[in-house]
């Protein structure tokens, strides 16, 4: 069972050995810095630690422009880091008001893009033991699943920046906390939104959870216990996942045929890490059920699936992720390759060296582009259904044209045959290879 009455008056004992037992030495630190009791304690006690163990320490405070107060907490956070002799970064983010996700989400997302783009290694939040218990009952009450049941991890990478996101406090409560501050005198303001029911985190905590406490002795305990054991849980799923996952990719994308041997809920699990790992989003679960549906009746050859930050594509039995922040989607959308993009590389039946020094430029494929082949002219789009090119991308499919705007080479698949030379060059792209096999 879980303790929860410990580490009362020890907070920075517990988080000092949190921090010798998972970081070396040569790590740095940033603390999100909010304003509020939780953030300011932890930052005391980081400020501490950095004393006794001389690393660095810097903080960050991100601006949501969501309350009147908002640029005083600004002032508070500066006037506190000046204090301690600590550097602070202020960020000012927008937040939708109106967005999908709702307000507390969205402001939630702002935060930690913030947060990937710290200059430190590790980035500290204060989120305690009180916190951990709403998130689970409000992932419980929206349907969140094991995935969100399980709460907020004591520590995890941040993608693709791979800053390390550090919870110390996860085993401490919300009245420790508070005690720490009175001990220490410390200044912090008091977050007006906290006080409106109007958000279902703050119903919880002011309404449904008293209510539990009077019905169920050791509530906490319990809810905090059914916590580890489901991140126990997801930890096997997640190993399991990631094997299904190993064994259906083939090099960059989905095999249909290796997805359709799994069960729909493994088949799920591999698509739902596939997209995490390309950075899409989260799916809405209808939009989910119909892919999977569509993967196992086979109802076409080309599915189309948007996602929140992306798409996904089916074409030829395989599953290709196209995300919006992806490089080559944004040069293949505008046509805009360099000669600097191009690899050269020896091979028979490539093109004369000589022609490297011409005049020659990159530009997407048009309707009307043809190359001559040892069988004739033919159409540079046929040429690319021929060779299975995906249908999403084959539009925008990058050739070498001449002074003149005539198609010489088709990037990846061939030269003109009047330019061919036993060992001449061809052109390479590296990030083109994906959809070339």
């Amino acid at each position: 069972m879980v303790n929860t009455q410990k580490n009362r008056s020890n907070l920075f004992e517990v988080v000092e050995k949190s921090w010798l037992g998972n970081f070396p030495d040569h790590f740095s630190f940033e603390v999100g810095l909010s304003g509020g009791v939780d953030s300011i304690v932890l930052l005391h006690i980081m400020w501490r630690l950095s004393q006794k163990y001389d690393f660095k320490l810097t903080a960050v405070h991100v601006h949501h422009g969501l309350q009147p107060e908002a640029n005083q907490w600004v002032e508070l956070c500066t006037q506190i880091c000046q204090e301690y002799n600590i550097p602070l970064r202020i960020e000012y983010v927008h937040v939708d008001i109106n967005s999908s996700l709702g307000v507390e989400a969205a402001a939630r997302e702002a935060r930690y893009d913030i947060f990937k783009k710290s200059q430190q290694s590790v980035v500290a939040l204060a989120h305690h033991r009180d916190d951990q218990i709403e998130t689970f009952l409000l992932a419980m009450l929206r349907g969140g699943g094991l995935r969100g049941m399980v709460s907020m991890p004591a520590m995890r990478v941040l993608k693709p920046s791979n800053i390390i996101l550090w919870r110390p406090l996860l085993s401490i409560s919300k009245v420790a906390i508070q005690e720490y501050a009175l001990k220490y005198s410390l200044k912090y303001i008091q977050d007006p939104s906290n006080l409106s029911e109007n958000y279902t985190r703050n119903w919880i905590r002011k309404k449904l959870l008293p209510l539990i406490h009077h019905k169920i002795e050791f509530a906490d305990e319990h809810i905090l216990q059914n916590i580890l054991n489901l991140q126990d849980a997801l930890s096997t799923v997640d190993e399991l996942v990631l094997q299904d996952y190993k064994n259906s990719l083939d090099r960059g994308k989905l095999d249909i045929k290796s997805l359709m041997q799994l069960s729909l809920s493994r088949e799920k699990e591999v698509l739902l890490y596939f997209i995490k790992q390309h950075h899409l989003g989260i799916p809405r679960q209808q939009s989910l059920h119909a892919f999977v549906d569509w993967i196992n009746s086979q109802t076409g050859d080309f599915y189309e699936w948007q996602l929140p930050n992306g798409k996904i594509y089916s074409y030829h039995q395989k599953i290709w992720a196209w995300s919006d922040s992806d490089l080559l989607k944004k040069k293949l959308e505008t046509g805009y390759f360099t000669h600097s993009d191009i690899v050269w590389n020896k091979c028979s039946g490539g093109i004369n060296e000589d022609f490297i020094q011409d005049n020659w430029s990159i530009r997407r494929i048009n309707k009307n582009d043809t190359i001559q082949t040892e069988i004739g002219i033919q159409s540079v789009l046929n040429l690319l259904k021929k060779n299975k090119i995906p249908k999403f991308i084959r539009h925008q499919w990058p050739v070498i044209v001449n002074a003149e705007n005539e198609c010489i080479i088709v990037i990846g698949l061939r030269v003109d045959v009047r330019y061919q030379e036993i060992d001449g060059l061809v052109p390479c792209i590296e990030s083109l290879e994906l959809y070339l096999r």
